[in-house]
């Protein structure tokens, strides 16, 4: 057995101290434990951010989802109607006006006759329509007589206003007018052959200022003969109006 000197062995045993010591310093409980509860807590709190921290989506996963935001979209467009479809389906829908059936037309130069239609027509209701020469006659009954009678003999055709484009719709229509030189004045013979009155009432009444109505009627029948005309009236009072259309059967 090897022998070792004193020295050699004091030198020894101090280095086994000094490690002794280093060991029992690098495993200290008290340090130990300090670094494993940081070390857990930091491990925990970044558990945490990461949990709460929003997912991020990849590009396609984006392009995914905002497809499916646009389809249900589109859905609930198509869904509803456009406002252009929904106004046509109410207009559709809204209940459309009656024609009428019934016409009061007139002439009037001195706003008698004008007077009388306007009475008539809140007995018979319909349309409400003024025949209007295009070249006006002269102002008065007077004055607008000596061209009335030159219309007579010339056999004229005044031309009318604005004249209505249509009569078709119209199954009775009243015809009024002033008595010029014992019939009607010219005018209303324009008004008579510009349309086809077959199969209409056209029922006269007229206005005077000291003649009968004389041959208005028959004259009004000539030009009309496929339409019905009754007897007219001469319209001295309104108050005679009802009865006589009570006695054609035309009012209650």
């Amino acid at each position: 057995m090897k022998k070792y000197s004193v020295k050699t062995i004091s030198v020894l045993l101090v280095l086994i101290l000094i490690t002794s010591m280093l060991s029992a310093c690098g495993s200290d409980p008290g340090n130990s434990g300090t670094a494993s509860g940081t070390e857990t807590e930091t491990q925990a709190s970044a558990q945490s951010e990461t949990s709460s921290a929003p997912e991020e989506t990849s590009p396609e996963e984006s392009k995914e989802a905002a497809s499916e935001v646009n389809e249900e979209v589109s859905a609930e467009g198509n869904a509803q109607d456009s406002p252009e479809e929904s106004a046509e389906e109410q207009t559709s829908e809204e209940p459309t006006e009656p024609v009428s059936t019934v016409l009061v037309i007139y002439f009037s130069h001195t706003g008698t006759t004008r007077e009388v239609a306007a009475y008539l027509h809140e007995l018979v209701g319909g349309d409400l329509i003024e025949i209007v020469p295009l070249e006006p006659y002269p102002e008065g009954y007077s004055a607008a007589l000596d061209p009335a009678k030159q219309e007579q003999r010339e056999n004229a055709r005044p031309a009318i206003k604005d004249p209505i484009e249509s009569i078709d719709q119209y199954e009775v229509i009243y015809l009024g007018y002033p008595i010029w030189w014992g019939t009607v004045p010219m005018i209303i013979h324009t008004f008579l052959e510009s349309y086809d009155f077959t199969g209409k009432t056209v029922v006269p009444f007229a206005t005077s200022g000291g003649t009968g109505i004389g041959r208005s009627v028959e004259d009004i029948r000539s030009e009309v003969p496929d339409a019905e005309v009754p007897d007219g009236l001469l319209v001295r009072s309104n108050e005679s109006i009802a009865p006589w259309l009570q006695e054609l059967g035309l009012i209650q």
